[in-house]
């Protein structure tokens, strides 16, 4: 059998050689911090747990174009042009599509159960209770 061929080590960090290199996705720090400003502060969220909170986040970012940068000036540049109202609502209206996704559906243990729980409350109910069409077919009968 022959050796397996070794690759070189990645030269992306800063080491023997290597090119420092510190990317920042500049989307990633915008989004965070207007969650946290039209969110979190807000009480506006169903939930803030962490997992929720990233949840929100990853599905937002997803949908956001991303701006890296390496640099303090290409950061200034990225963060000027997110002044533009029309890309500050791009990104207030990914974050609100986020947090519904993640209250109609939210991955955390403790919620998950709390919320099948409450479909089987209300799935129980809506059996026990008669429906629309039976009251009105007894309405029709008794009349």
């Amino acid at each position: 059998m022959a050796a397996a061929a070794k690759r070189p080590p990645a030269r992306l960090g800063a080491g023997e050689g290597g090119i420092a290199l510190v990317l920042y996705n500049v989307t990633e720090v915008l989004v965070r911090a207007m969650l946290e400003d039209a969110y979190i502060h807000k009480g506006r969220l169903a939930c803030e747990c962490d997992q929720c909170v990233g949840d929100i986040l990853a599905i937002a970012l997803n949908h956001l174009p991303t701006r890296y940068v390496s640099t303090d000036q290409g950061t200034m540049y990225v963060k000027a042009q997110y002044f533009n109202p029309q890309l500050q609502s791009d990104i207030l209206r990914e974050l609100a599509a986020a947090a519904r996704i993640v209250a109609e559906r939210p991955r955390h243990a403790g919620v998950a159960a709390k919320a099948t729980d409450e479909a089987a409350t209300t799935s129980r109910a809506e059996e026990a209770a008669p429906s629309a069409t039976e009251e009105s077919w007894k309405v029709d009968v008794d009349t």
